[in-house]
């Protein structure tokens, strides 16, 4: 089922940090995540995007791709991903889609044409244990400003086989294969956007687009919320 989130704000239950999640500095506005200076020295990912086409494309066939944020180890991008993953960040999550579709939105205009967000989704495992999915919060977020629906129910997880973090590129390659399904057919006229927190190798992607295509999808587009510096 397709849901709109136009007043999705309205439901946020998430507190933000009262300390900036960069340099732990107080914040004024109990609202924000961090501070002014570390928000405008995010490192961005918009100058990337043909690099990250080209690396998705190698593994599948996508329309476009498009990453907000560049991830370095130990960096701000981590901890600002690590907020959002294990400190219940769901706020920060809808933010940080807004903030990616707003730029996107500067960069190349506003989305034409018949678009529904799918972001990747988690095992009912892991999401019972998490207790939100960060990519549809970011997809939320991300929809809110483009107008678009979500589809929640297309694209599930059917297996379970831990986190992928340390993994190298085969092994996620390996260990995501046949991991998702989808619960009914794609409709052939929708260009579908998929959605993810992380693209690190790929791999995660490339099984969900597998399910997606086999499921009748003819149009798919990628937008990770951040990207591996190595691609």
């Amino acid at each position: 089922m397709k849901s709109s989130v136009h007043t999705a704000a309205v439901f946020l239950t998430a507190f933000s940090p009262k300390e900036c999640i960069g340099c732990e500095s107080p914040l004024d506005d109990p609202d924000q995540s961090m501070c002014r200076a570390c928000a405008m020295s995010l490192p961005l990912a918009m100058g990337v995007s043909l690099a990250l086409e080209r690396m998705l494309r190698a593994r599948f066939d996508c329309q476009d791709a498009m990453a907000y944020l560049k991830f370095s180890e130990g960096g701000l991008v981590q901890r600002l991903l690590h907020q959002v993953k294990y400190k219940g960040g769901k706020e920060l999550a809808f933010r940080m889609g807004m903030q990616f579709a707003l730029a996107e939105k500067r960069k190349r205009g506003a989305w034409c044409g018949q678009k529904v967000l799918v972001p990747v989704p988690l095992h009912p495992k892991k999401l019972k244990i998490r207790g939100f999915n960060q990519s549809e919060w970011i997809a939320m977020g991300m929809a809110e400003v483009m107008g678009c629906p979500l589809d929640l129910e297309l694209l599930y997880r059917a297996q379970e086989s831990g986190s992928q973090t340390k993994l190298d590129s085969a092994s996620r390659t390996k260990n995501a294969a046949d991991q998702y399904a989808c619960s009914r057919s794609a409709e052939r006229e929708v260009a579908y956007i998929l959605v993810d927190d992380m693209i690190t190798t790929g791999a995660t992607l490339e099984a969900c687009a597998g399910a997606l295509r086999r499921a009748g999808a003819e149009c798919l587009s990628i937008r990770g919320l951040a990207c591996d510096l190595d691609i």
